[in-house]
């Protein structure tokens, strides 16, 4: 399953819908993201077709778009991509490769049941409580709250209680077959103690109440604590991706 490049590509646009970009634009096989900061899956070039028109023209094109948010132009790569060496290209011309993340995928069923149950929030206070355990700026949080915020769907705002205080939150996002699980974020006083596996566990049952059969989520590569806490709940590699970010802006 995780060999067919259509199946890859259908959860590559799940995971797209799963976050709402500001705006959109298209530009000859490439999909630009921009939100003026906060994530890169939601202020990145996508490229989603098959391009005519040389790489540099393109860059010339999309950097403006970016530059003109205050950001170097930066494209996601998922070695799926319709135009040979374009990842190379991109090195070549100064692109920095950052953050080699896998995509992650189960079926939901047999998911155990977890130790605590899921506390479901309305959407602003989860976005408040997020914002006090997330180690982030304040900018970044507003931003990244405001394309939460433009979720079309249904969304799953979970969080799981331990002796009265939030231990740990999470974000999924049900979309037809798939369930998207994201903005996992654990208290300080509360790590390595089950919570993360056990709000996991919450937000996938969830998804299946939703009606999902598979999910999905990304992880950076290096991050070896989540990674293999993902492989113990059953998660395997679906593909891999990563970033390339513009030298400067231009």
């Amino acid at each position: 399953m995780t060999d067919d490049a259509a199946w890859r590509a259908c959860l590559e646009r799940a995971a797209l819908a799963a976050l709402p970009a500001r705006e959109s634009h298209e530009l000859d096989g490439w999909l630009l993201r921009l939100s003026g900061g906060g994530p890169k899956r939601a202020n990145a070039a996508y490229p989603i077709g098959v391009p005519q028109t040389p790489l540099d023209e393109r860059l010339r094109l999309a950097g403006a778009l970016f530059a003109a948010q205050g950001s170097a132009l930066t494209v996601r790569l998922t070695g799926l991509e319709h135009e040979a060496g374009l990842d190379a290209g991109l090195a070549a011309r100064g692109f920095e490769r950052l953050d080699p993340s896998w995509v992650l995928w189960r079926d939901v069923a047999g998911v155990a049941a977890p130790a605590c149950g899921l506390l479901l929030l309305e959407r602003e206070d989860w976005l408040a409580r997020r914002a006090l355990l997330a180690d982030d700026t304040a900018d970044r949080l507003a931003i990244h709250a405001a394309l939460l915020r433009r979720l079309p769907g249904p969304a799953v705002w979970g969080a799981l209680v331990r002796d009265g205080d939030i231990a740990a939150l999470g974000l999924a996002v049900p979309d037809g077959e798939w369930v998207g699980v994201f903005d996992l974020v654990t208290a300080p006083a509360a790590r390595r103690q089950g919570c993360a596996r056990a709000l996991l566990s919450g937000l996938l049952q969830a998804g299946r109440e939703f009606g999902a059969r598979h999910a999905y989520l990304q992880c950076i590569a290096a991050n070896a604590p989540a990674m293999a806490l993902y492989r113990a709940l059953g998660f395997g590699a679906a593909y891999r991706y990563w970033y390339r970010r513009a030298p400067s802006l231009n």
